[in-house]
């Protein structure tokens, strides 16, 4: 690479960088409901979600592409965020479910402290939405970025620093809303289940960083077709919206009524259908960026929320337009990806210009 390429590249980092961390946010809050806007005007809890959020991505990101690892690494440092989110930041697992009464039963089971068809749920939704989905997205609008890790040692240290800083703050937030949540103050959980907590955060994490770095990413390519593009999106739609489905269960007295095994269940079919359905499909050839930005969009329909907490406003104008930018910004994407296919000249700037690269970090990468 030129030096001129090395300097555009890194005057145009700050672009992806800004991006994930106000995209990362929402999913998993402004989509699904779970942060209503009249939260957001406060303007200081919408600053700690998006540190906490966005600098886990960023830094989960950084890791996976420093050491050149596949898509396996990086889902296993989101699962690690989420487990952190629920156990160490919000600790909404280990706390009554909001939006119920507290002394109402727990479908799905309550042991050891722990509300486990919450933590499931959760751990999933919390991993995807802000973590693989959040970094597909962007990395397709920036695709000559992204190969880059775009924070190098200082910048790991300051982004670890504004999460853990932005964590306690997140926490403290949670804790003021209590009252208006519960009627009251509830007690903190044990302080073994958080230390349980923080050992499998700290498992998953050294688990990825203890990995030999790669000399090149590894993609395998077989000998079949990957499946249109639309095919793709409205699978992962269907997926998406049978994982937060399972919130349901937990608030639904209707969902209830069916055994309590019938959520994991479901739950641990979705995963797999998931995951084994994108290793096959990216492995084919002619998988570009259309797919993946279906696989964003499918995945952000089913984010949409189902439930109807009375913790929560019912959606606004405002969420209404978040998502309809996301949506013209998916549509965009694809667009100038279309464009891209039919002609090797774009003026736009290197880290902006969308092409079918077929070299992702969302490529089928094993190991």
């Amino acid at each position: 690479m030129s030096s001129e390429s090395v300097s555009m590249s890194r005057r145009w980092v700050w672009a992806p960088i800004t991006a994930l961390l106000l995209f990362a946010p929402i999913p998993p809050e402004i989509l699904t409901g779970s942060t209503s806007f009249e939260l957001f005007r406060r303007f200081d809890p919408y600053v700690a979600e998006m540190l906490t959020y966005g600098c886990a991505a960023l830094l989960a990101r950084a890791v996976v592409r420093h050491k050149r690892l596949g898509w396996g690494a990086l889902l296993t440092l989101a699962v690690a965020y989420a487990v952190a989110q629920e156990f160490l930041i919000d600790r909404t697992a280990l706390l009554p479910i909001v939006g119920r009464p507290l002394d109402a039963p727990v479908y799905g089971g309550h042991a050891l402290g722990v509300n486990w068809l919450w933590t499931v749920w959760a751990v999933g939704a919390e991993a995807v939405g802000p973590i693989i989905i959040a970094t597909l997205l962007i990395e397709v609008l920036f695709p000559r970025l992204r190969t880059d890790p775009w924070i190098g040692r200082n910048g790991a240290i300051i982004t670890t620093l504004a999460l853990l800083y932005a964590g306690r703050g997140a926490w403290r937030i949670w804790k003021s809303v209590e009252p208006v949540i519960y009627g009251r103050f509830v007690a903190d959980p044990a302080w073994w289940l958080v230390l349980a907590g923080g050992l499998i955060v700290a498992v998953l994490v050294v688990s990825v960083l203890v990995r030999r770095p790669r000399q090149a990413i590894i993609v395998h390519r077989v000998d079949r077709p990957a499946p249109g593009w639309w095919l793709v999106g409205v699978t992962m739609a269907m997926l998406s919206t049978g994982w937060y489905t399972l919130e349901l269960f937990i608030y639904r007295d209707s969902f209830q009524r069916l055994p309590a095994f019938v959520p994991y269940i479901a739950a641990g079919l979705i995963a797999l259908l998931a995951v084994t359905s994108l290793r096959r499909w990216s492995a084919g050839r002619g998988w570009d960026d259309r797919h993946r930005l279906a696989v964003a969009g499918g995945t952000l329909i089913g984010c949409l929320r189902l439930t109807d907490r009375e913790s929560t406003l019912s959606y606004t104008p405002f969420e209404f337009v978040v998502a309809a930018g996301i949506a013209v910004v998916i549509a965009w994407a694809a667009i100038r990806n279309r464009q891209a296919l039919h002609s090797d000249t774009d003026d736009t700037p290197a880290g902006w210009r969308i092409s079918p690269i077929q070299s992702s970090v969302f490529d089928r990468e094993l190991g």
